[in-house]
């Protein structure tokens, strides 16, 4: 039984990434690819901007999603339970550093909550996020695992930051940790790539797909046998009769 998605939501997820991983040419699921299909199959409406961007990715229901997938290693089901470190934005706390203050010589703690605010108040609480929504995926494709978390804020002293070894020149990494002592962020100031590290659920829905790729001319035989029925044809033309009108129009 599904937790986060509905039977027929996760068979029809289960059929748009079957088709879409048979196709020719495609080797992997982008962010792009995967939140359009994720809206697909549960009726939402995909935003259609550019992965790890401010925006929400989907509005279901009222709520605004922001939606992430990543690549994990083992089987899905040997994840349950386990954590995974996710870029979920690309926050650049500089305007939030304490007067006086630059990259070179903010200090870590400084730094590390300086990112927290940015995220709270310029990504979270601006773009009105309210659900981050996630699909992790194995090597190939074709064993997913799916869950939702609320898109909460972080609380600025909660956390006690450290850098790490992978910084070069004037640029800083560091990595935030709790209470317990568990790595719970991770940012770069090269690129501003914020990850959380998220706890995956030992209940988050698990599914797998057999997707058959096809061969190029199979899928040319099949586009051609579609658009050479009388139906397709008529719509085909009405298509590009709308098409031809809205430009004159404009």
């Amino acid at each position: 039984m599904s937790r986060f998605l509905s039977h027929d939501e996760t068979e029809k997820l289960k059929t748009l990434l079957r088709v879409y991983m048979s196709l020719p040419f495609n080797a992997d699921v982008s962010g792009e690819v995967a939140e359009a299909i994720i809206a697909e199959a549960r009726g939402g409406k995909w935003q259609a901007k550019r992965s790890n961007r401010p925006e929400p990715d989907m509005v279901l229901k009222g709520k605004n999603y922001s939606m992430k997938t990543e690549k994990i290693s083992g089987s899905a089901k040997s994840r349950l339970g386990t954590r995974e470190d996710i870029i979920t934005a690309r926050p650049d706390p500089s305007a939030s550093f304490p007067k006086g203050t630059t990259l070179s010589n903010i200090s870590d703690d400084e730094l590390g909550q300086a990112v927290l605010l940015h995220y709270n108040k310029e990504i979270v609480r601006k773009y009105e996020w309210d659900i981050i929504s996630i699909l992790l995926r194995n090597k190939d494709n074709t064993e997913f695992i799916y869950f939702e978390e609320p898109a909460d804020e972080y609380d600025l002293d909660a956390y006690t930051w450290r850098p790490t070894k992978r910084a070069k020149g004037e640029n800083r990494n560091i990595a935030g940790y709790d209470r317990k002592g568990r790595l719970c962020f991770k940012w770069n100031s090269r690129g501003k790539q914020f990850y959380v590290v998220h706890d995956i659920p030992k209940d988050a829905d698990v599914f797998k797909i057999s997707p058959r790729k096809l061969k190029v001319t199979d899928v040319l035989a099949l586009l051609e046998a579609t658009i050479e029925t009388p139906a397709a044809l008529e719509k085909t033309e009405q298509l590009l009769h709308d098409s031809e009108s809205g430009q004159s129009q404009g």
